[in-house]
C-alpha cells in the first residue's frame, strides 16, 4: 500500500511540473513581448565636417532620468554607423568618446512605427551646453546625423 502511494504521489508531482513549465514559458514569453512593445530603437550615421564617415569612434548613449536605463556605448561600423533596438522610452544625450572628437552638430527625425514623421530637430551642438536630450517613445525610432569636427576646430569655434 505504501509503496503504491508513493508512486501516486510522483505520477502527481510530474504531473504538476508538466503543467507548471508551459505556464511558466508563456508568463516569461508574454513578459519579455510587452517589454518589446514598450520600446523604441536608434539608428544614427556619424560623419566628419567634410562628410565622410568616421569609423570605429566610440559613442555613448546615456539616459536623462534616473530608473530610465543604463548608458550604452557603441563603435561605429565601417560605414559610420551604429544602431540599438529596445531602447526603454525616454529622453537620451549621445557623448563621443576619445579627445580628438567633438559633436559639431545632431539634427534627428523621430517617426513613429509606420515610418510618418512626429519630430525634427536641427541646429549645431551650443560649445557650453552641448546637445539637447532627444526623445525616443513607444514605438518610434530616432535616426540621428552626428557631424564631428576635432577638438582643436571645436575650440576655434
Amino acid at each position: 500500500m505504501r509503496l503504491r502511494l508513493d508512486r501516486i504521489a510522483r505520477a502527481a508531482a510530474r504531473f504538476r511540473s508538466a503543467l507548471l513549465l508551459p505556464v511558466v514559458v508563456f508568463v516569461l514569453g508574454a513578459t519579455s513581448t510587452t517589454a518589446a512593445l514598450r520600446t523604441g530603437s536608434l539608428e544614427a550615421s556619424v560623419t566628419d565636417e567634410a562628410g565622410q564617415a568616421v569609423v570605429g569612434v566610440q559613442m555613448k548613449l546615456i539616459p536623462t532620468r534616473e530608473g530610465q536605463g543604463i548608458a550604452r556605448t557603441f563603435k561605429t561600423d565601417k560605414k559610420g554607423r551604429f544602431s540599438h533596438a529596445f531602447l526603454a522610452e525616454g529622453s537620451y544625450r549621445v557623448e563621443v568618446g576619445g579627445e580628438n572628437w567633438a559633436i559639431r552638430s545632431m539634427p534627428y527625425v523621430l517617426t513613429d512605427i509606420n515610418g510618418s514623421e512626429i519630430a525634427r530637430q536641427t541646429g549645431d551642438a551650443n560649445p557650453r551646453t552641448g546637445l539637447p536630450p532627444f526623445p525616443i517613445g513607444v514605438g518610434q525610432k530616432a535616426t540621428l546625423e552626428i557631424v564631428l569636427t576635432t577638438q582643436a576646430q571645436r575650440q576655434r569655434l
